[in-house]
């Protein structure tokens, strides 16, 4: 007999709790215990439903897997030779459809590329500006700021290259993409005939592929649920287990016991975070250095702005380059093609 992880737990839960009341017999219960038998419970009664929910979850897409295999092997059957035929322009249709989002994708990091190059310039105006209209009044222009407007004109070559790099990539998705519109075109005049006559095989297995996809997506959150609560439950485990080692560590010296415990386990936020992950694609090194550009010019723009203004009219001008900075609405080039 198999005895499962979870299994383990109880049985480690059984001898926990025993240890735990017979450490406590003939004394008032601490009430620490009771809080985390009740948090034990509590996660026992989700783990025992979020699993039954994941065999179920399971056995949906195990059923759907194979009654969506036998149609579809069934429409192949009937149709005959057609859907391999057509099959290549389905392909370029799908590759089609990716290289699209790519290149829409290049075409968003490219905007904020080029907003983030005009925002470095912009800061980098107004510093220099604000030295060259403050530098004969009351105003301490020290070495620190010196070094910090060096650095940000080397920043600003960095946005600048930062923004090449973003175009090159987007001119290149976008290339791949008309490549792969012109070979949908190209292969849907050649095999007309067989795209039209395997076109419900090709419909049925694209639902049949969403279908799987969202119950596969149910299948993993259920998954990641039941494995937050086992954290939660161990977690509640070797806290009884502390309570216990204290308890006769307390005896043993004969002192009073102390409230807290646990404060080296994992914060909740680490449940959290283990239930909320979907996975979602993870960004490029261009987005990832774009949004860590964002945060260095805001930064320094909100630096220089509290800096002490010397007249009236640079105030105004100073404003007037905040809301540049804000708007970032430089024109930007991009495809955005429609995919035939």
């Amino acid at each position: 007999m198999v005895v499962s992880h979870h299994d383990c737990l109880i049985i480690k839960q059984k001898v926990v709790v025993t240890a735990v009341m017979a450490s406590m017999e003939e004394e008032e219960l601490d009430p620490r215990v009771q809080i985390e038998l009740e948090k034990l419970n509590t996660a026992t009664d989700d783990i025992n439903k979020l699993e039954a929910k994941l065999e179920e979850a399971n056995n949906l897409f195990r059923a759907t897997l194979t009654e969506s295999t036998a149609v579809l092997k069934s429409l192949a059957k009937k149709l005959g030779s057609c859907i391999e035929k057509a099959r290549p322009y389905y392909e370029a249709q799908e590759l089609a459809r990716t290289s699209q989002l790519d290149c829409q994708r290049a075409a968003v990091q490219y905007q904020r590329a080029n907003a983030l190059h005009q925002a470095a310039k912009e800061t980098i105006a107004l510093a220099e500006e604000r030295f060259v209209n403050c530098r004969h009044e009351q105003w301490q222009f020290d070495s620190a700021w010196q070094e910090m407007l060096n650095h940000a004109t080397i920043k600003v070559m960095e946005a600048e290259a930062q923004k090449a790099a973003s175009e090159r990539e987007h001119m290149r998705r976008a290339s791949v993409f008309q490549q792969a519109e012109q070979r949908v075109q190209q292969l849907q005049r050649g095999l007309r005939s067989s795209i039209n006559k395997s076109l419900i095989y090709f419909e049925e297995k694209a639902k049949v592929q969403a279908q799987l996809e969202s119950q596969k997506e149910r299948v993993q959150q259920l998954q990641r649920a039941v494995a937050a609560s086992k954290l939660s439950y161990a977690q509640s485990l070797r806290s009884l287990e502390q309570i216990s080692e204290e308890i006769h560590e307390q005896r043993r010296c004969h002192l009073p016991r102390e409230p807290g415990v646990g404060a080296e386990l994992t914060p909740p936020e680490a449940v959290d975070a283990l239930v909320n992950d979907q996975g979602a694609k993870p960004f490029s090194p261009l987005e990832e250095m774009t949004s860590k550009e964002e945060e260095y010019w805001e930064c320094l723009r909100e630096k220089l702005e509290k800096l002490q203004v010397c007249n009236p009219q640079l105030v105004t001008a100073n404003n007037e380059v905040a809301s540049d900075l804000m708007q970032k609405n430089q024109p930007m080039r991009f495809f955005f093609t429609t995919m035939v």
